[in-house]
């Protein structure tokens, strides 16, 4: 049964006469909405960080030398001490278009005030930059702008404390969606989802199919078979 409103599930049993058919219940699920509801985010995020223990535990110090995305200056900066900051996950996919990495010959020009502004980014990093901004964060960390990716030695060293960057962070945006890092996050710049809610109608009545559970989505996805998050 469908009720038209998003967020919300019903469970059915599909029952065939005659055909002595094992009854099981649908599994539930969530519809999505068109648009990623920034105020549900906010309401999550704020309940999680006065109601959930986990979420309420000190937050680790932010790792020595770790550049960051500043939001408010549109530059990559070096990360102020214990500074509250999110987090990207994506998948890079194959490197068609020259977008813009963090190297050794810019990482000064991009300290600059609006230097980010109008950079030849992928759609996956605008959208969590944008994301971000709308959910009143600051600072974002994103791999190839943060990490210098032709100096060797620095890249070691921040791969090796990857899972200390990702737990300090207050929250991590996955991109699990897409299989490359111009596929854009679902509801952001790209206005529809693609996983929406079918309904037909039989005799009277409505029958609707159920949306994938988030967890066996995210466990098929091409970015949970990569070696690191």
């Amino acid at each position: 049964m469908h009720t038209g409103k998003p967020f919300q599930w019903v469970e059915f049993d599909l029952v065939f006469k005659g055909h002595g058919a094992e009854i099981k219940p649908i599994e539930k699920s969530f519809e999505a909405c068109p648009r990623v509801d920034r105020h549900f985010l906010k309401s999550s995020l704020k309940y999680c960080e006065s109601d959930h223990d986990a979420c309420r535990e000190p937050q680790l110090s932010t790792p020595k030398d770790m550049r960051i995305i500043d939001l408010d200056s549109m530059s990559i900066v070096l990360a102020p001490e214990n500074c509250r900051f999110c987090a990207l996950s994506y998948v890079w996919g194959k490197v068609v278009e020259k977008w813009l990495t963090l190297t050794r010959e810019n990482r000064s020009s991009l300290s600059n005030k609006n230097a980010l502004v109008g950079a030849p980014l992928p759609r996956t990093v605008k959208d969590a930059m944008q994301l971000c901004v709308e959910l009143g964060e600051r600072y974002l960390w994103v791999d190839s702008l943060c990490i210098v990716q032709n100096d060797p030695m620095f890249q070691k060293q921040q791969i090796d404390i990857m899972d200390t960057i990702y737990a300090a962070a207050k929250f991590t945006i996955v991109a699990a969606a897409g299989n490359h890092a111009n596929a854009g996050l679902p509801g952001i710049s790209i206005w529809h989802r693609s996983t929406q809610r079918q309904t037909i109608t039989i005799q009277d009545i409505e029958v609707s199919n159920t949306i994938p559970v988030m967890k066996d989505t995210v466990e098929t996805s091409v970015w949970n078979s990569r070696g690191w998050t």
